[in-house]
């Protein structure tokens, strides 16, 4: 054999040799032991649900010991996210206030909490593979506990509610502003998933913000009041363009407790010769595209 080849085959060896007792060095950080029946079969607990998760060779011992029990875990979530979600789905589209997305990421938030309190119930060095396996698990009364909560939002958070809306400078007979905000009003309400209820005069005190046994009829309804008030009218400088400027006002309540209120200033701008209920209804859209912010935000929560 050609010396130059002998020297670089045993550089080669000696390169390998080297690399294997570094492996074996970061292989003994754990007792050895027979391996146990859980790597080869997911294990049933009594009482659990669990994860198994493994990683190969890393430059450090506490690389590797993470990186097992991120992948353990990540295999228990995607066992508990299953769990979680069908049943919270369940009651969600029972409601019909829920949509795919909002449902996925309510569960993808409660499934994070719960593998934060996840236990390790056994990590295996495979020293000869240099592999490491751990076992997590998490109790199955916890996981049923952040069920039957998430279950209890879906059925009393506001979106789940009715809604009752009352003009309330006019409220027998609104004029046409009146009745194209409250229509509007009533629309952004049901694109959250809000059944509308026809106003009943006699609850118009609940839209007041004042509660009585009165308001608690109808436990599972939301009262709500406005006001469209004219406020100014203004002529651009050279005369071609008018604005006139309206107050709404808005106040939406839930037995005693109220779930929003709206206080903004709407403006429609149109030509000088146009008339003021032209305006105004120009006017009114720019209101209800305020709301819609408003109230999309208020409705997410809960009583």
């Amino acid at each position: 054999m050609p010396r130059r080849i002998a020297v670089l085959l045993c550089a080669v060896f000696a390169l390998c040799a080297a690399a294997g007792s570094a492996r074996a060095a970061n292989c003994t950080y754990l007792p050895e032991s027979p391996m146990p029946a859980w790597v080869q079969k997911r294990p049933e607990i009594t009482g659990y649900y669990v994860g198994v998760g493994v990683a190969g060779p890393m430059p450090q011992p506490q690389e590797q010991i993470d990186a097992s029990q991120t992948n353990a875990l990540s295999n228990l979530g995607k066992e508990i996210s299953v769990t979680v979600k069908s049943a919270f789905t369940d009651v969600a589209r029972q409601e019909g206030r829920w949509s795919e997305q909002e449902i996925t990421a309510e569960t993808e938030t409660r499934v994070t909490a719960l593998l934060r309190g996840a236990k390790t119930k056994e990590k295996w060095l495979d020293r000869k593979n240099c592999q490491l396996w751990t076992l997590v698990a998490v109790s199955r009364d916890d996981v049923a506990a952040v069920q039957k909560e998430m279950e209890e939002r879906a059925r009393k958070q506001f979106t789940s509610k009715s809604l009752m809306l009352f003009p309330l400078a006019h409220p027998d007979k609104p004029d046409g502003l009146e009745r194209h905000v409250g229509a509007a009003v009533g629309k952004v309400m049901r694109d959250m998933g809000v059944g509308m209820v026809t106003p009943d005069v006699k609850y118009i005190s609940c839209a007041q913000g004042t509660y009585s046994a009165l308001c608690g009829e109808k436990a599972e309804t939301i009262y709500g009041g406005f006001t469209l008030e004219f406020d100014k009218e203004k002529l651009s400088t050279d005369g071609q363009y008018k604005a006139r400027f309206y107050l709404f006002k808005a106040a939406f309540y839930f037995k005693d407790r109220t779930v929003s209120s709206i206080d903004i200033k709407c403006r429609g701008v149109g030509a000088a010769s146009q008339d003021a209920d032209t305006i105004g209804l120009i006017a009114a859209d720019q209101c209800v595209a305020d709301i819609r912010k408003k109230l999309e935000r208020d409705m997410q929560g809960s009583e």
